[in-house]
């Protein structure tokens, strides 16, 4: 089954997301080295994900649409504006 693009989009940033989480707990240095406490590491970016959705999302979906309105403008010319800042 093909995803949209939209999907895909999402999926990255939420990789992105926990990556940046896990290199933040790796120089902070709390990082658990065994693996028998991975998944806790792994659980503990979910949650921070799920929290960054929460209390992020509005102005993470408004940083997509001011892009793509600034893309599609300088791309295609006379394009109205969505009225999003």
């Amino acid at each position: 089954m093909k995803e949209s693009k939209t999907n895909l989009y999402t999926r990255a940033e939420e990789i992105t997301c926990k990556r940046q989480f896990f290199q933040y707990m790796k120089d902070k240095g709390t990082f658990p080295e065994k693996e028998e406490y991975l998944w806790q590491a792994a659980e503990a970016a979910d949650r921070f994900y799920l929290f960054f959705l929460d209390n992020y999302r509005e102005k993470l979906q408004a940083l997509y649409e001011n892009a793509a309105t600034e893309w599609m403008q300088k791309n295609f010319g006379n394009v109205p504006d969505t009225g999003v800042v």
